[in-house]
């Protein structure tokens, strides 16, 4: 347990440890999400973007800011950070404090921000600030060939199990 918590960073504590990387010519990839069910289409998007670079870091919605509908997060921000720090792909976890992932991508500026295929099909207007952002500094962004799988849909699967 230990060492999954080792992995766990707050913004500041993992812009300093950027540097460090960084000066040893290490890629970085940045994943985000609330990931409030992890599920197999998050173990095949955190392993693909892992493939791509050499430190895979994850971006926790902090719970003030998720917008999935009334009573999510089921589980809160440490819960979750605990969870997808636990996956071996999965080097660090950062827990985002500010609205959308733009804050963590401005200090960090990851060689790499990898977001599922929806994003390209139907690109939110954040994401598209996002990529603009790592765009401006040469970095690139990658679509993760994502599993028809959605936590929102295991946990409507799971109620009207209940209701049955």
């Amino acid at each position: 347990m230990f060492q999954v918590k080792t992995k766990i960073k707050n913004k500041d504590e993992f812009v300093s440890l950027v540097k460090e990387l960084k000066g040893q010519g290490k890629k970085l990839v940045q994943c985000d999400g609330v990931f409030d069910l992890v599920h197999p289409g998050h173990i095949h998007y955190f392993a693909q973007a892992k493939s791509l670079g050499d430190i895979l870091y994850v971006v926790v919605v902090s719970d003030a800011f998720v917008q999935k509908g009334k009573g999510r997060p089921f589980f809160d921000q440490d819960i979750r950070a605990l969870w997808v720090a636990g996956i071996g792909s999965v080097d660090f976890v950062v827990i985002n404090d500010g609205y959308g992932p733009y804050n963590i991508i401005e200090a960090v500026q990851p060689d790499l921000l990898v977001k599922g295929i929806s994003y390209q099909k139907k690109a939110t207007d954040g994401f598209l600030k996002d990529k603009a952002l790592v765009e401006s500094y040469g970095g690139k962004v990658f679509f993760s060939d994502e599993l028809d799988i959605h936590s929102t849909n295991i946990f409507e699967k799971i109620a009207k199990s209940f209701k049955q």
